[in-house]
């Protein structure tokens, strides 16, 4: 939970968002912040979206955007409700929010379209040789920490190998 004046300058945050930062304390982590596009983006563009949308719409729901944990400069991905607070002649006073870390939906979402894509172009390559080695090849380069695998088939009542990879 934060809230921002409409400079990028902190007013107040929870210590859970501090965490997510890598810092101990919501001082620490204030007293480290200057230029949220620059610090906190991976694509400082994605902060003007962001305040573009919220001046546009006065509210955003889960808007995700890749940042760093400002501490570390560790990359990972958030999902951001923020909604704009006006006085009563309409000027935007400051925003609020919460932010989600979706680190490992999106890690997952983009192994599943690697895994997804390495299948499409292995299958265009139809069942002729050296089919199943280039399968094989293309898995073991997309999941994380591999090193070797096979495949095997069943044919009517056995197992046969038909590649076999780092072994």
């Amino acid at each position: 939970v934060y809230r921002f004046d409409m400079n990028g300058q902190p007013l107040t945050a929870n210590l859970a968002l501090a965490q997510l930062n890598g810092y101990t304390s919501v001082a620490d982590m204030f007293a480290s912040i200057g230029d949220l596009a620059a610090e906190w983006y991976v694509d400082p563009q994605r902060r003007e979206q962001f305040m573009d949308e919220l001046l546009r719409d006065g509210k955003l729901a889960n808007f995700e955007s890749e940042i760093y944990r400002h501490k570390t400069r560790e990359r990972i991905w958030i999902s951001e409700d923020s909604w704009l607070v006006r006085d009563e002649t309409g000027t935007a006073l400051y925003y609020e929010g919460t932010v989600e870390d979706i680190t490992l939906r999106k890690q997952q979402e983009l192994f599943q379209n690697a895994l997804s894509k390495m299948i499409e172009e292995t299958l265009r390559l139809g069942p002729g040789e050296g089919f199943y080695k280039t399968l094989l090849r293309r898995a073991v380069r997309v999941i994380p920490g591999a090193q070797a695998g096979s495949i095997l088939l069943f044919d009517h009542d056995h197992y046969r190998y038909v590649a076999a990879l780092g072994f």
